[in-house]
């Protein structure tokens, strides 16, 4: 995020037009070892609490791709 934006993001976070985390990076669903998941899970929340609040639902964006890595096995 460039810092000049950062009070207009924390003001959308805050009025629920803009809804962030709770991953701090996405991450492939095979590729990290699982203390690698939590660690960004952590992260991420400690950081959109601190530009108003994190989604509270943790999802792997990963699964369509996964599935298909899974059928052509």
């Amino acid at each position: 995020m460039r810092p000049e934006n950062e009070g207009r993001l924390r003001a959308l976070i805050e009025c629920g037009r803009i809804v962030i985390g709770p991953w701090l990076v996405q991450p492939d669903e095979f590729l990290p070892s699982g203390e690698s998941h939590i660690r960004s899970f952590q992260r991420g929340i400690r950081y959109a609490d601190r530009l108003g609040g994190s989604l509270k639902v943790g999802h792997c964006a990963d699964q369509i791709l996964a599935t298909s890595r899974r059928c052509r096995s």
